[in-house]
């Protein structure tokens, strides 16, 4: 048995804070459906708001297999809790709780009653700070200034996103996007630039709920999406079903191949992530990889590969062998160019590497037998150490502290020497190039 307080305004629970000043207390509330998470989850908002913008008007509820629909008037009884909701394993050293009403009991109303107006964030409505997350370690709420208050201020609301621009790949269910400029250096898709004094907490992530759909920078929503506030995984996301998205305007793709070649004096070396690449990959996933190596890499002399998966791909056979996926991209280079590349890898411990269970990726080396060789050594093995004596690796390849707890369940770092003849070098990577000093022997 419980007293049912009397009812006491959304925008009263939420509070001025990023912790609810009813925080474990048994409250009342009301409002309209808005966000249906799953069958024990679900948002409302409350749609007659009150006169400050520092307090929400929308919170999560917390009722096992509630049956509300969106539209619906609810009221609510339960008792507030800042609760953690998904998040990596440190969440409870770095994330931010959501205000949820666990509810000890849900009344629902009428059906269809329509949904709070959204309120819209970017250029045509609430400016969100473009500099600043939080400067005050949280000693003022000033949304007007701190990024992280803005956010809490609509947590739990509807909010509108229009035109935004795609700032990254669809990745886990959620895109990037923003829908400001500022006084700031974009790339040519429109990405806000990562610097040492700026997070661009402009940046929102709208988590749709689909795996299947794809954007990528650059491109653009031509409307506005609609959803409700959360938070995750240690950023603000915006709730918004794949189906409802506006229309995608998708950019056209237009990669370049790199201007680094190699030469007489030049040695080339590139790192390729080859994602989860197997010998049993269909046709169009070998010609893509192969073609990024040969075309659009131009054939580097060295050659990094990582996620090089073993002979049967996701297969749980207990194979750990790598060699007829290693041919099968090596081959396909081949046909494309004339190069045929030689490799070299560690293959891990069954399972001990993570990636897909039964997998067994890998990081190794395609190598260029006519420009560059593996120097002479002892293959290592999966748990064997390398290290440098009298200048040499005590072994060739061998892995860089595999037995190192930072690397459990995961690919272990691969180091090789392999020599090449020349009057200089110059060695490209994922991000960039640079050149060495001229020489002869070049390791």
């Amino acid at each position: 048995y419980y007293i049912a307080p009397p009812i006491t305004k959304i925008s009263s629970i939420q509070g001025i804070a990023h912790t609810s000043p009813y925080a474990d207390q048994l409250v009342r509330t009301t409002g309209v459906v808005t966000y249906v998470v799953d069958a024990n989850n679900f948002y409302m908002q409350d749609p007659n708001p009150d006169n400050n913008s520092k307090t929400s008007e929308g919170v999560l509820v917390y009722a096992k297999n509630h049956g509300a629909a969106v539209g619906q008037t609810v009221a609510t009884t339960g008792y507030v809790k800042e609760w953690l909701l998904g998040g990596y394993s440190d969440k409870f050293d770095t994330d931010l709780a959501v205000t949820e009403i666990s509810t000890v009991n849900l009344v629902k109303g009428a059906l269809n009653t329509g949904l709070p107006a959204s309120i819209v964030l970017g250029e045509n409505g609430v400016l969100i700070p473009t500099q600043v997350i939080d400067n005050d370690s949280f000693a003022e709420f000033d949304p007007a200034e701190d990024a992280i208050d803005l956010y809490e201020s609509v947590e739990g609301m509807r909010v509108a996103l229009p035109n935004a621009i795609v700032t990254g790949p669809q990745a886990n269910r959620t895109i990037p996007v923003r829908t400001q400029t500022a006084d700031k250096v974009y790339t040519k898709r429109g990405t806000p630039i990562l610097t040492a004094d700026n997070a661009n907490p402009e940046r929102l992530f709208v988590e749709m709920g689909s795996s299947s759909y794809r954007a990528k920078s650059g491109d653009r929503f031509e409307g506005t999406i609609e959803g409700v506030m959360s938070y995750n995984y240690s950023a603000y996301k915006v709730l918004a079903k794949a189906a409802d998205l506006p229309k995608l305007i998708t950019s056209e793709v237009d990669r370049q191949p790199t201007n680094i070649e190699t030469g007489d004096s030049r040695l080339t070396v590139a790192s390729y992530n080859v994602e989860n690449f197997a010998s049993t990959a269909d046709a169009g996933k070998v010609d893509r990889v192969s073609e990024g190596i040969a075309t659009f890499l131009k054939t580097p002399d060295i050659v990094g590969l990582t996620e090089m998966q073993d002979n049967d791909g996701a297969t749980d056979s207990g194979t750990v062998d790598a060699s007829k996926s290693f041919e099968t991209l090596i081959t396909a280079i081949e046909a494309k160019t004339g190069v045929r590349y030689a490799y070299t890898d560690i293959a891990p411990e069954d399972k001990k590497d993570g990636g897909q269970p039964g997998g067994n990726i890998r990081v190794g080396f395609l190598y260029n037998p006519a420009r560059v060789s593996l120097a002479p050594g002892e293959k290592g093995t999966a748990t064997e150490a390398v290290a440098v004596e009298n200048g040499k690796l005590t072994n060739n390849p061998g892995r860089i502290q595999p037995n190192d707890p930072n690397f459990a369940s995961s690919r272990k770092p691969l180091v090789g020497e392999l020599h090449g003849d020349g009057d200089g070098q110059r060695s490209a990577g994922g991000d960039g190039a640079g050149e060495s000093e001229p020489g002869g022997d070049q390791r």
